[in-house]
């Protein structure tokens, strides 16, 4: 059986979430850092003698979705259910293992083919293989630094130096999850979460302006963050393109480690 779930299922989406945390880090961040976890994700769960079996969640957001189970057999039930229900997958973003599943099923019994597919490889790193290259001049970022933010990562990831700006992109962004170093009154580099369990944090949109690459100031951003809730007792993740030459060389030299594959798919 499937179905939607709600406030009530809250204990039960995270008790199944946590049981494989490193899968599941978009599901988590919901409940720890927003009021109504509820109010921007959908979820839906595969039910199996009355135990959770599956999960899919749907970031609306971000347009993206995400499905996670041990079973081949329930991803391919919920694929099949969300767009019986009229779901339209736009991004998908997980372990590639579940990507593999969800890709095919989507291709062989609903005709769709995604437009991209972008591959990364995960790291892991536990604060005692940490090398610390923060220098005390890392801050978080304010409100007021918004639409910064949002300049700097479109113009690192997809190259656009004067992109759109809408009020949608601009609440993609939490300044307070935000670790920045400035310079020259701009924000020189970033980086901030995008996932957090009890055991895990997971770091997202690490990207320094072009005129002051080089410097290891990625480095020091990262630390900081790393620094912050490694002192909570959790570990760090992260991904990154199997081609990111720049980017391998930053996280390596702080201690990240390769852990696992993950694959985005742009439908």
């Amino acid at each position: 059986m499937i179905r939607k779930l709600t406030k009530k299922d809250q204990k039960l989406i995270l008790d199944f979430a946590h049981l494989r945390e490193e899968e599941n880090m978009f599901v988590t961040e919901k409940f720890e850092n927003e009021k109504n976890p509820f109010k921007e994700t959908d979820f839906y769960g595969f039910f199996e003698k009355n135990k959770l079996k599956g999960l899919a969640a749907i970031f609306k957001k971000f347009d993206n979705s995400n499905i996670s189970s041990q079973s081949e057999k329930v991803v391919r039930a919920l694929v099949d259910y969300l767009i019986e229900n009229g779901h339209k997958f736009m991004d998908v973003v997980c372990f590639a293992s579940y990507a593999k599943i969800i890709a095919d099923q989507l291709e062989k019994k609903h005709h769709l083919h995604p437009k991209k597919i972008e591959k990364k490889k995960i790291y892991r790193l536990k604060k005692e293989d940490f090398i610390d290259f923060s220098t005390g001049k890392e801050e978080t970022a304010t409100e007021n630094d918004r639409e910064e933010l949002f300049r700097i990562e479109r113009l690192a990831f997809e190259k656009d130096p004067n992109p759109k700006i809408t009020k949608k992109e601009l609440a993609r962004f939490t300044p307070s999850t935000e670790f920045i170093i400035r310079k020259n009154g701009l924000i020189a580099s970033k980086a901030n979460i995008s996932g957090v369990s009890k055991h895990f944090f997971q770091i997202g949109g690490v990207a320094t302006r072009e005129e002051f690459q080089g410097q290891g100031l990625a480095k020091c951003v990262v630390s900081a963050l790393c620094k912050h809730f490694f002192a909570q007792g959790k570990t760090a993740l992260l991904f990154t393109g199997v081609d990111n030459i720049p980017a391998i060389k930053v996280y390596t030299a702080l201690g990240f480690k390769p852990f696992d594959d993950y694959t985005m798919l742009h439908y």
